[in-house]
């Protein structure tokens, strides 16, 4: 009698400690999870953008967009583009149909790239100049979101100011 008592009791602790393993790898795997209930990155970056004040446009999932009036170019717009857990933020300053490309031109874009801080600028796949940055998601909040947006409009406006002389028809 005593043997069938034991594995009885064998076979409760096995399930027992099942049951505790089961529980503290739950635990585990909870404590790792997002601490903001698992907001995806296009919600927060949507939270974030209503947090700056800016008048925007939802111009389709994970994209929005900012008017602005520059100095120079007097429509700017601002994207922003969620992909991933990157967050990007560009403004088209020049379709291709509309500038004349020319080596001194590319050699302008190419020295704003040491001359503006944090903005890419550059010549896309379409042959369209632009101005970009790339943030990451993971650290965003309104303070840095707001500067990066007045950052890639007023090097938008910048950059147009390089290219006007070469427009083939002005803005």
């Amino acid at each position: 009698m005593r043997f069938a008592n034991t594995k009885r009791i064998m076979r409760t602790n096995k399930t027992y400690r099942l049951q505790i393993m089961f529980t503290v790898v739950s635990c585990l795997l909870l404590i790792g999870m997002d601490v903001h209930g698992q907001e995806s990155h296009t919600q927060k970056v949507a939270r974030v953008i209503n947090e700056t004040g800016f008048k925007f446009t939802k111009a389709g999932d994970g994209v929005w967009t900012i008017p602005f009036e520059g100095k120079v170019q007097k429509d700017i717009t601002v994207v922003i583009s969620v992909s991933e857990d990157l967050l990007t933020l560009f403004s088209i300053v020049a379709v291709k149909k509309d500038f004349k490309p020319t080596p001194e031109l590319h050699q302008k874009l190419l020295r704003f790239n040491d001359d503006l801080d944090r903005v890419k600028v550059g010549v896309d796949k379409d042959g369209d100049i632009f101005v970009r940055i790339d943030l990451s998601i993971r650290n965003l909040d309104k303070d840095e979101l707001k500067v990066n947006i007045d950052q890639a409009a007023a090097a938008a406006d910048e950059v147009f100011k390089a290219v006007k002389p070469t427009l083939i028809k002005t803005k």
